[in-house]
């Protein structure tokens, strides 16, 4: 996702990160705490098998420092709960996102309107963001989401049932989905009454 320069109020937040074991997997996050001392999220990283998390972390935010915060222990809680296909709300102020451009945050607000159970198309989602680039557009953004299962980018398919892509992998895209009850024929294509009509 694009982003702009920081602000001058975020650059003395130390980064902090954590790897925690879900049902999934291991899940790494980062987190600075906000000027109004609650936490802010920088990304979450799926479960990944090229390289261990804490790894992958110190690649991309080689500042973070790692610690296990009382801060974010009811979002963590809620994360699990997400991963394991139950619903759970973490508000939109607890993720950093100042640096998205409108169309990016326009994209994340439609994701999160898709109810637990339900998915969307590309097209469909091009359409509800007012976009001319069409479903290719919306797909780079998804690519790109810092904060997969939180924004639920899963939850976007193919106009004709199949399952599209994922940052790590269709297998983890299918089990969340399947987990949301989302159902399957039996060529692993998504039954689209499951589309969300909102």
């Amino acid at each position: 996702m694009a982003r702009k320069q920081k602000k001058k109020s975020q650059l003395n937040n130390d980064l902090f990160y954590d790897v925690i074991t879900t049902s999934i997997g291991n899940i790494g996050i980062v987190w600075y705490i906000h000027k109004k001392n609650h936490p802010k999220f920088k990304r979450i990283f799926l479960p990944a098998q090229r390289s261990s998390q804490a790894k992958r972390i110190k690649n991309i935010f080689p500042s973070a420092k790692r610690a296990a915060s009382k801060k974010i222990f009811n979002e963590i809680y809620c994360l699990k709960k997400l991963c394991d296909g139950e619903t759970a709300y973490l508000p939109r102020k607890y993720f950093d996102v100042n640096n998205f451009t409108i169309f990016e945050k326009r994209i994340l607000d439609i994701l999160c309107k898709i109810p637990h159970g339900k998915v969307l198309t590309y097209s469909e989602l091009a359409h509800k963001a007012a976009t001319s680039s069409g479903a290719r557009a919306v797909g780079n953004v998804l690519a790109k989401n810092p904060f997969p299962i939180i924004f639920p980018c899963h939850r976007i398919i193919c106009s004709d049932g199949s399952i599209g892509g994922f940052q790590e992998g269709t297998e983890l895209k299918r089990k969340l989905l399947k987990r949301e009850g989302v159902l399957f024929d039996n060529k692993e294509k998504l039954i689209l009454k499951t589309v969300h009509k909102g």
